[in-house]
């Protein structure tokens, strides 16, 4: 059973109105602000992977300078998410896998890797992940794990 944060979580992700309401900038946003926004791009990221991981992937591949490959793919979901997060909290700092950033000392920061997984998501496998950090001042606030492939999503705060 949903709890009614989750429940409002979906809803709002169902309607796409999650995309462009700003997070609470008064007194700053609270846990279950943050609780909203991150199972939403969570479930926006995964909805894309589920389909991806079938298409054609030629050309979508390449490798980092330590030998692990990298999709255009996952830099693509990581510059979606600081366009979604320059709009919805134009304060936080943001940590990428592929494109880098940073962790801020203080205030919010939020780290993603898209494809936790990236040889298991080229070979079609179902051992992949997306993982979304949310922390405040260096402290997490809420983790998110998602499974694209067989639709499982966790996710846990610190409260």
């Amino acid at each position: 059973m949903l709890s009614q944060l989750e429940r409002s979580a979906f809803d709002t992700f169902q309607d796409g109105s999650w995309k462009v309401a700003a997070l609470d900038s008064g007194a700053g946003p609270d846990e279950a602000d943050w609780v909203r926004l991150g199972l939403c791009f969570v479930l926006e990221t995964v909805t894309r992977l589920r389909y991806l991981r079938f298409e054609e992937l030629d050309g979508q591949a390449g490798f980092k300078p330590d030998g692990s490959p990298s999709s255009h793919i996952e830099e693509e979901i990581e510059e979606l998410l600081r366009k979604r997060l320059g709009r919805l909290a134009p304060e936080v700092n943001i940590l990428g896998e592929e494109s880098g950033g940073a962790v801020s000392s203080f205030g919010y920061s939020v780290a993603i890797d898209p494809i936790d997984g990236t040889w298991a998501f080229l070979n079609r496998a179902e051992t992949f992940s997306t993982t979304l950090l949310i922390l405040h001042d260096q402290q997490p606030v809420v983790g998110f794990i998602a499974n694209p492939a067989t639709g499982e999503l966790a996710y846990s705060t610190t409260a």
